[in-house]
């Protein structure tokens, strides 16, 4: 198989290659998965993330406020006083 080669300098040539190699039937669905992987390895990912320690600490600080400013689920007639 001939492939035409272009060089920086702009002089183009052409390479003879092996058909066993570059004469393969391309796997659409193998492209397309190589480009997804690419691209999502290419962004940043500097998201924030909670862990278990933070997530339980939210947790605590949400049922304090609770418990403190008297804000609870259900009526306030099934409330025993």
């Amino acid at each position: 198989m001939k492939l035409t080669s272009i060089a920086a300098t702009g002089k183009t040539g052409s390479v003879t290659v092996a058909d066993s190699l570059f004469g393969a039937k391309i796997n659409q669905v193998l492209l397309a998965q190589a480009v997804r992987v690419y691209q999502s390895n290419k962004r940043q990912g500097t998201s924030k993330v909670l862990n278990r320690a933070k997530v339980l600490l939210f947790l605590l600080v949400v049922v304090l406020l609770m418990v403190l400013l008297d804000l609870r689920t259900g009526a306030r007639t099934s409330r025993e006083k």
